[in-house]
C-alpha cells in the first residue's frame, strides 16, 4: 500500500510539473483578471487529467485482456521476418494462457494509479471551474 501512495504521489509531482508548464504556455500569468486565469488552470487541470485518465484506461483494458487478439496477431506476423528470433505460441488460446501465467507471477508492478491521478486532475478542473 506504501508503494501504491508513492507511486500516485510521484505521478502527482510530474502531472503537476506538466500542468504549470501547460498554464504557463496557455498564459495564466497574462491575464488581468482572475476569472481567465482560473479557467485557463481549470482547462489545463482537465487536460492532464484527461490525458492520465485515458492512458489508465487503456492500461486497465489491456490487463483484462482486451487487446491480446491484436498484440498475438501483431507478433505472429513480425514473427514470421527473418530477423526475429522469437518464438509464438501456435494458437490465440495459448497466447492468452502464457500470458495470463506471467501476469499470475508478476501481480505488484500494476500501473492503475495513473487512472487515479487522471481522476484526481479532473477533480482539480472541476474545483477551479466552480470558483470561476
Amino acid at each position: 500500500m506504501k508503494k501504491f501512495v508513492i507511486k500516485i504521489l510521484i505521478s502527482l509531482l510530474v502531472t503537476g510539473v506538466l500542468f504549470f508548464l501547460f498554464a504557463w504556455g496557455m498564459g495564466v500569468f497574462k491575464q488581468d483578471s482572475t476569472s481567465e486565469s482560473l479557467k485557463i488552470l481549470s482547462n489545463s487541470a482537465f487536460v492532464i487529467g484527461a490525458l492520465m485518465t485515458a492512458v489508465g484506461l487503456l492500461v486497465v483494458m489491456s490487463g483484462q485482456g482486451a487487446y491480446d487478439s491484436i498484440s498475438y496477431s501483431v507478433q505472429k506476423a513480425l514473427s514470421i521476418l527473418p530477423y526475429v528470433n522469437k518464438s509464438m505460441p501456435k494458437t490465440l488460446y495459448d497466447y492468452k494462457k502464457e500470458k495470463q501465467e506471467k501476469q499470475a507471477t508478476n501481480k505488484g508492478s500494476g500501473v492503475g494509479f495513473v487512472l487515479i491521478v487522471g481522476i484526481i486532475w479532473i477533480a482539480v478542473a472541476v474545483v477551479f471551474m466552480l470558483i470561476y
